[in-house]
């Protein structure tokens, strides 16, 4: 390819604005969601998500820049289907003067269908690649009106190779135009009207070199910065947070077949505004987050099967608080002040992620690949109450498990590679009907404070998270 045009790439790389990063999620409830952003695939999605010692040449430049040694040019249109639904009828009997019983019928689906197409090319020390995913999100509730929207997210990617040191640099650009987030209109259960529009953005840099006995070492820091407005009738609710994402591994070859990695991640978050969930109505903005991940991954390759393995360590630290807005001089004579902390909560995660898979190649035109992932849920919840002075401990949904299973196949031709990609969710759901009250007293009594204890316990109805790929891949 041309050198002039891999340096008007590279050069537009460094005048972008900051991007969306990849980040450590935060969960207190196992509402169904997805990785909505996620656009570009890889065949590790197939083996439930194997990745620290698993290097896939075409999909690691979007999580760090800087690896693309082995990128080769090429093509690629990968669109996406993450899909759910759930029936349920529910009846009530009544016993007064005569009996009866009223029968519901409720139906329920989701669907998110993305359509990311892009390019990437490479020469000898630089490269660059874009992407361009359209989104459409969409949900139905026979019992309110459907939800609809609309996303458009831009990335960027460019780097150099330095043969001198064995070393690589790279930059990314994402930015997100957003009317709709997969999972946010569950948290508002009975909502007549939803609206969502914001944006993100994220800026990365990296770095990756490696040793003559095939060691390789990578680093990366990005930072984003993310803005929601939500509103729903007289309830509007802005989440605001921007922040730090740094990621560190290195992989040990220890033989031709053998790679073990160690990883680490941090994330320091700071949240401006929290959304104000009819759930979990808890007193909690500004706050900020830090979160770590340690984990230590091994693969195993030989001419026909390849396997690999991880385990993440995951503790992550939330602290909230709020602030009063005006002075006050409360029933014991005491006075806040404005500005001062009248509720703080903190919230302790130790979350585990279990990841394993394995693929096989029975003849020279075909991979066939398989794999599950496991994540433990667990934290714990205090909240001080300097009004009331008091000091509480809820636990609104301490634990849970996620489970995911993966499956896929690859046809290899000539230039063009066609996948297929299947991935099922369980363990997260949809909140049972005896939230949706809730809610409709926040719609009546929306000028006025309503906060829900979070000592209550919530109940989730199960449902299975359905995602599909096919995957187009074109090598230039």
């Amino acid at each position: 390819m041309k050198r002039w045009l891999l340096y008007t790439i590279v050069i537009l790389m460094i005048m972008q604005y900051p991007l969306l990063a990849q980040g450590i999620q935060v969960k207190t409830v196992p509402i169904l969601a997805c990785d909505q952003f996620a656009a570009p695939p890889s065949f590790r999605d197939d083996m439930g998500g194997v990745a620290l010692a698993l290097r896939d040449a075409h999909n690691d430049i979007w999580s760090n820049p800087a690896l693309f040694m082995d990128l080769k040019s090429h093509l690629i249109l990968a669109p996406r289907m993450n899909h759910w639904n759930h029936d349920r009828e529910t009846s009530w009997s009544y016993y007064s003067n005569n009996p009866y019983t009223y029968l519901e019928e409720t139906s329920f689906s989701n669907h998110l269908l993305s359509l990311p197409a892009g390019m990437a090319l490479k020469g000898e020390r630089l490269y660059g690649a874009g992407l361009i995913t359209a989104q459409s999100v969409g949900a139905e509730n026979t019992n309110k009106a459907n939800f609809e929207a609309s996303n458009y997210v831009v990335s960027l990617r460019g780097g150099a190779l330095l043969p001198a040191a064995n070393v690589a640099v790279g930059l990314g650009f994402d930015a997100a135009h957003i009317h709709g987030v997969d999972g946010v209109y569950l948290l508002y259960p009975d909502a007549t009207k939803l609206t969502q529009r914001g944006w993100a953005r994220s800026l990365q840099a990296g770095m990756a070199g490696w040793r003559k006995n095939g060691d390789l070492w990578q680093a990366s820091l990005a930072y984003h910065k993310y803005h929601m407005l939500q509103t729903a009738l007289a309830v509007e609710n802005r989440d605001e947070n921007e922040g730090w994402y740094g990621t560190a591994s290195y992989t040990r070859a220890f033989s031709r077949n053998l790679n073990v990695a160690l990883a680490v991640a941090y994330e320091w978050k700071y949240h401006p505004k929290i959304p104000d969930y009819p759930l979990a109505g808890i007193p909690r903005d500004p706050g900020n987050t830090r979160g770590l991940n340690i984990g230590l991954g091994c693969s195993w390759r030989d001419d026909k099967t390849l396997a690999g393995f991880d385990i993440i360590y995951e503790p992550i630290d939330v602290k909230t608080w709020a602030d009063a807005a005006a002075d006050e001089k409360l029933w014991d004579d005491r006075v806040i002040r404005k500005g001062d902390v009248t509720v703080r909560n903190d919230y302790q995660f130790h979350n585990l992620i279990l990841r394993g898979g394995a693929q096989i190649q029975p003849l020279h035109w075909l991979s066939l690949r398989t794999g599950s992932q496991v994540r433990f849920y667990r934290y714990d919840y205090y909240q001080n109450d300097y009004i009331q002075q008091l000091e509480s401990r809820g636990k609104p949904q301490r634990a849970w498990t996620e489970f995911t299973w993966t499956g896929g196949a690859s046809v290899h031709l000539k230039r063009l590679e066609i996948s297929y990609s299947l991935r099922l969710l369980m363990g997260t759901g949809i909140l049972e009907r005896q939230w949706l009250w809730r809610w409709m007293m926040m719609e009546d009594f929306a000028n006025a404070d309503f906060i829900i204890p979070p000592t209550v316990q919530l109940n989730v109805t199960p449902v299975t998270y359905y995602t599909q790929v096919i995957n187009f891949k074109y090598s230039l």
